[in-house]
């Protein structure tokens, strides 16, 4: 559980350096959260202070919202549809709020990734994502192309259905003439 608070933590830290952070969070202050999440044994809960964030696993007070859902779901919180089936308890619009503090987040890995590792490292790491990133979508662009050559390909050769129907008609009439030259033959040996 603590691996999970410190990385609450960090997300928070990095939450606090977006543009309109303040004007999201107003709406919050003074709220508190809880989170309950399957696969935990503790709840998460989230207490919105005046200047803070804090993550805690246990509070004594009355919370104004709980959710009670699982790891996966939770990462889909920003998708509304879901999100009256996850609350357990409370007020509907802090989860609102939560979400659209979430969404101002600008995402640039780099900087998430030097809260731990240090700036150079973080640079290093991220110039690397972004070269096996680049490469895999040229080769996935190639894949693509390769398939889109073989299936126009394998249209090109395939009969169509007109050309089947007039194939499976001759060889009925074959098989026909085939019956018909049996039973001729037949005659014949009948009268030898």
């Amino acid at each position: 559980m603590s691996v999970l608070e410190i990385l609450l933590q960090h997300l928070l830290i990095f939450l606090k350096n977006q543009k309109n952070f303040a004007d999201k969070y107003i709406s919050l202050k003074s709220k508190v959260l809880k989170i309950e999440l399957a696969e935990f044994n503790q709840p998460i809960i989230l207490v919105f202070s005046e200047k803070n964030i804090d993550v805690l696993n246990y509070w004594h007070d009355l919370v104004d919202c709980t959710i009670n859902t699982n790891l996966s779901t939770l990462l889909t919180l920003s998708d509304s549809k879901y999100l009256m089936q996850l609350i357990k308890e409370g007020d509907d619009e802090i989860i609102k709020q939560l979400i659209s503090l979430i969404q101002i987040i600008e995402w640039d890995i780099a900087e998430i990734l030097s809260l731990f590792l240090g700036d150079i490292a973080a640079e290093f790491i991220t110039s690397i994502l972004r070269l096996i990133t680049s490469n895999l979508t040229n080769q996935l662009n190639f894949l693509r192309a390769r398939i889109m050559i073989a299936i126009t390909d394998e249209w090109h050769i395939a009969p169509s259905m007109q050309e089947l129907a007039s194939f499976y008609q001759e060889i009925h009439e074959v098989h026909l003439v085939a019956e018909q030259l049996l039973t001729y033959i037949t005659k014949l040996e009948n009268r030898i």
